[in-house]
């Protein structure tokens, strides 16, 4: 792909450096448009050595816009998670930042085959092997079999991956206690209101209520509902800190009086 034709991103790095060199909770979100693909590899590269060296409660992120759809790469866990929403080839789940370049971009880097001669042993097998090749419609059959099972794992899996994708991560709470009646009031209160991770198609909102009751939205094109959710919370106490216990056995992190943190997504309140 020559220079001129190179397809330009919009980045928003998260809790990273310019360069992704960098994490940190102090960090402001970074803001680059015109990326070339030669730079979001780099990026991408950077990202994952940086990725090694992310502690809880850092949860950097790097969201990328495109001719392919919109990405947003993780660093949790030591790795590059990839989610994708809205591209034209869906692939998601932790893989190496080359994979991901790949994924987002349609770029496939061409390697020449390593010819390995094969070994004398190996020549007389395949020598025998070939002696003793089944007959035409035995193979036939062989094949079709097998092309069979193989369309059904393959059907398998996209199930499970589309139901995996279709719902939130599992249970993966910390140690927390639930408070009393009188203190969770207040926390209730306290948290009562709109929360939003930006305006942009693929963010989020959250709408809480005094009574408990929660509204998650997936902003579309124009702020439009792509996806909306219901549930309720408790007030709890996680690592010294306040939180929302929900009925999707999830937690919801009070950061402080303007900021919550939900499946390490940061929401910044807005006005209603």
């Amino acid at each position: 792909m020559s220079e001129s034709a190179t397809p330009a991103f919009e980045l928003q790095l998260r809790q990273l450096s310019n360069d992704a060199r960098e994490a940190n909770l102090e960090l402001p979100v970074v803001q680059r448009s015109g990326v070339s693909s030669k730079e979001l590899r780099k990026l991408l590269t950077a990202a994952a050595a940086t990725s090694l060296k992310v502690e809880y409660p850092l949860t950097p992120e790097i969201r990328i816009n495109g001719p392919t759809g919109s990405f947003v790469v993780q660093l949790k866990e030591k790795r590059l998670n990839l989610v994708s929403w809205a591209s034209a080839k869906s692939r998601s789940g932790i893989m190496p930042a080359d994979d991901i370049y790949s994924a987002i971009t349609g770029e496939v880097e061409e390697r020449e085959p390593i010819y390995v001669p094969p070994t004398p042993a190996a020549a007389a097998n395949r020598g025998a092997a070939s002696r003793k090749e089944p007959k035409a419609p035995l193979r036939k059959g062989l094949i079709m079999m097998y092309t069979g099972i193989l369309g059904l794992i393959i059907i398998g899996v996209n199930l499970f991956t589309l139901s995996e994708l279709r719902r939130p991560p599992g249970n993966f709470l910390p140690p927390y206690r639930l408070l009393e009646p009188g203190p969770a009031e207040r926390l209730l209160t306290s948290v009562a209101g709109a929360y939003e991770t930006g305006s942009g198609n693929g963010d989020r909102r959250l709408q809480i209520s005094k009574d408990g009751k929660v509204k998650w939205i997936k902003f579309g094109n124009g702020r439009s509902s792509a996806e909306e959710r219901n549930f309720t919370v408790q007030g709890a106490e996680s690592n010294d800190r306040p939180s929302l216990l929900t009925s999707r056995k999830s937690m919801i992190k009070v950061k402080d009086p303007i900021t919550l943190t939900y499946f390490g997504d940061t929401y910044v309140r807005v006005a209603q």
